[in-house]
């Protein structure tokens, strides 16, 4: 055999579906090239690939001198990783009971937990091997361990249908009720992949036929959804709840429809079912056929009198699910069977609107033939053309503004369709609606303008075509304020040069952050805050929710940028916005290490008031952070000190049921019948919250309990 010269480097390369060298020779039985690669640096126990390690690879395919070797050479025989978890359960999955000894005389942790199957005797019980079970049973496995997509030995058993190691887990003390895993319990495993011996075994040893749990909710639902039948049958015989409501389908019948299993949905109609129930994403029963476009299933239940335009679920009613999912024959279906076309709901809001926002253009045209009105705002998009605006359907676009969409309809989450598509970065969208009437200046929606929108997402070319057709770049609208506090927000700074460049104020104030430099501290892109301070920006301007950037900053804790700004001039005891102060700010959020340098390098004044919260200690207090309290205090915080909503920093404590930061207020002098603020004394504040163990350590430290509670409306 010729062997190519290689590094210790070039043999621990990772990559690939074996992740290594010896990882792969390990699982296909090399045993010469693992010597080979262990005599040249090979690292024993690294770890990647589809099994984790070179041992766990060797125990999966069988090869028990590898996994001699490896171990004689240091592998930790418990590693975790990979697909199997361990190296034990990798032998157990595939039968290997010589392995799986051998690695227990040499250490391995028979209960250690990971992998798909969490445990060696779940993976054991997966693959039917029950004279491992019963090995690994003898040297105390734990039959009842939790772990893995499978949950529990029993239920892995009984999704493969493995009865005889089902019956024998029962036997030795495994819980017939566990929950845990995708399928939530062993009958529902049994149940879902149709093994009705399973099912009936474990309903005659007290298995609870109604418990809910995993994926699917409950077993009748599991079975459902797979089409068994025969299973579903004998459920209900046996006292299964029809209707009974849980998991990713909600209910048994919805679970049959979403499957497209009409003979189950039929069958369960029959004995009871709740058309009309809604639970899941999807709604009802009818709902849930109708998106999967299953048409069988939709015309059995309206032929069963099924309200055609019940709403529920995402996307509330019906014929917006079919519409959203393309099932052009179903929207038919459903229209000549009386579906109102313009029925609003959901995110969506209309059929219109999700066949325009997801590109199907058949089903738009079919709607519009239809009565679809075209300009109906509705939903997260408001309108169709912006709908079909924000997906990037160009041709959509074009055919509703043929047939009379209004291209200035403001509405929904965008304002506008121009926004809408300048917000994904759609230029001929965006050209085409300019071209055919576009009010480029229109403000609406969250970003307020087009160029907002643009400069929000980056798109440097579509803010370029905008400004050169005449759009205002300080046009103040909506959450981000401006086209510049947008783009720096997201730290775009080839943007926000070239908003400058071309006029835009620097200072101008509107929005959540308030100017441009505070959207960008409190985003934490130091190179947009630089650039802004460059060019004039005013480091200390009050706008916004903070007030200052370098409040924006200290609550995201941006340390960085709070020292740029600090060493540039920021005024740090500055009072404004929903904190009062940048330490105050730092301090709700529990930021120590900005708080610290505030008040070592900064001085910043820790009993200064102002906000909602008023001293920076209060603020610490209502999110529970006492590093931040005891540092504040230990650097001269007053403890008593009165002000903002509710008075003092142990009244905020009591409120947020914080009994640690309480006790070390008290601890630290704080008056406990101090009156101030929303609540007026600390044990009313407890009380008023029901925090039963702050309001009797109050007590027990002098708290009167003859307070009066006088609620501030602020």
């Amino acid at each position: 055999m010729k062997y190519i010269s290689l590094t210790s480097k070039d043999i621990n390369t990772q990559g690939g579906f074996y992740g290594s060298v010896i990882q792969a020779a390990a699982a296909k039985g090399h045993k010469e090239i693992v010597e080979l690669v262990l005599q040249h640096g090979a690292q024993v126990n690294l770890q990647g690939g589809y099994y984790g390690t070179a041992i766990t690879a060797a125990a999966a395919k069988g090869n028990k001198e590898i996994v001699e070797l490896i171990l004689q050479h240091g592998a930790d025989v418990n590693l975790q990783g990979g697909d199997f978890g361990t190296a034990i359960a990798a032998a157990a999955v595939w039968g290997h009971q010589d392995i799986v000894e051998y690695l227990l005389q040499s250490g391995a942790d028979i209960n250690l937990q990971g992998g798909h199957f969490g445990t060696a005797i779940a993976a054991a019980a997966f693959g039917g091997y029950q004279y491992i079970v019963e090995y690994l049973v003898q040297h105390g496995a734990d039959i009842n361990f939790q772990s893995g997509d499978v949950g529990t030995a029993i239920a892995a058993a009984a999704s493969e249908g493995h009865q005889d190691v089902v019956e024998y887990l029962f036997q030795h003390g495994a819980d017939i009720n566990l929950q845990g895993g995708d399928f939530g319990t062993a009958i529902a495993a049994a149940a879902s992949r149709g093994h009705q011996d399973i099912v009936e075994y474990l309903l005659q040893h007290g298995a609870d036929i109604n418990l809910q749990g995993g994926n699917f909710g409950t077993a009748i639902a599991a079975a459902a959804s797979r089409g068994h039948q025969d299973v579903v049958e004998y459920l209900v015989q046996h006292g299964a709840d029809i209707n009974l409501q849980g998991g990713v389908f909600g209910t048994a019948i919805a679970a049959a429809a979403s499957r497209g299993h009409q003979d189950v949905v039929g069958y369960l109609l029959q004995h009871g079912a709740d058309t009309n129930l809604e639970s899941s994403h999807l709604g009802t029963v009818f709902a849930a056929a109708v998106a999967e476009g299953h048409q069988d299933i939709v015309g059995y239940l309206v032929q069963h009198g099924v309200d055609i335009n019940l709403q529920g679920g995402n996307f509330r009613p019906a014929i917006t699910g079919a519409a959203s999912r393309g099932h052009l024959d179903i929207v038919e279906y459903l229209v000549q069977h009386g579906a109102d076309i313009n029925l609003q709901g959901g995110r969506f809001g209309t059929a219109i609107v999700a066949a325009a926002l997801w590109g199907h253009q058949d089903i738009v045209e079919y709607l519009l033939q239809h009565g679809a009105d075209i300009n109906l705002q509705s939903g997260h998009f408001g309108t169709a053309i912006a709908a079909a605006a924000s997906g990037g359907h160009q041709d959509i676009v074009e055919y509703l503004v043929q047939h009379g969409a209004d291209v200035n309809l403001q509405s929904g989450h965008f304002g506008t369709a121009v926004a809408a598509a300048a917000s994904r970065g759609y230029q001929d969208i965006v050209e085409y609606l300019l071209q055919t009437g576009a009010n480029i200046n229109l403000q609406g929606g969250h970003f307020g303008t087009a160029i907002a929108a643009a400069a929000f997402g980056g798109y440097q070319y579509i803010v370029e075509y905008l400004v050169q057709h005449n759009a205002d770049i300080n046009f103040q609208s909506g959450d981000v304020g401006t086209a510049i506090a947008a783009a720096a927000s997201e730290g775009h700074q080839d943007v926000v040069e070239y908003l400058l460049q071309h006029g835009a104020d620097i200072h101008l104030e509107g929005g959540y952050y308030g100017t441009a430099i505070a959207a960008a501290a409190y985003e934490g892109h130091q190179d947009v805050v630089e650039y802004l301070f460059q060019h004039g920006a005013d480091i200390n301007l009050q706008s916004g929710r903070f007030g200052t950037a370098i409040a924006a900053a200290a609550f995201r804790g941006h340390q960085d940028i709070v020292e740029y700004l600090v060493q540039h001039g920021a005024d740090i005891n500055l009072q404004s916005g929903h904190f009062g102060t940048a330490i105050a700010a730092a301090a709700f959020r529990g930021h120590q290490d900005v708080v610290e340098y505030l008040v070592q390098h900064s001085g910043a004044d820790i009993n200064l008031q102002g906000g909602y919260y008023g001293p920076a200690i209060a603020a610490a207090a209502f999110r529970g952070h006492q590093d931040v309290i005891e540092y504040l205090v230990q650097h001269g915080a007053d403890i008593n000190l009165q002000g903002g909503y509710y008075g003092t920093a142990i009244a905020v404590a009591a409120f947020g049921g914080h009994q640690d930061i309480v006790e070390y207020l008290v601890q630290h002098g704080a008056d406990i019948n101090l009156e101030s603020g929303c609540y007026g004394t600390a044990i009313a504040a407890a009380a008023f919250r029901g925090h039963q163990d702050v309001f009797e350590y109050l007590v027990q430290h002098g708290g009167d309990i003859n307070f009066k509670v006088t609620i501030m409306q602020l």
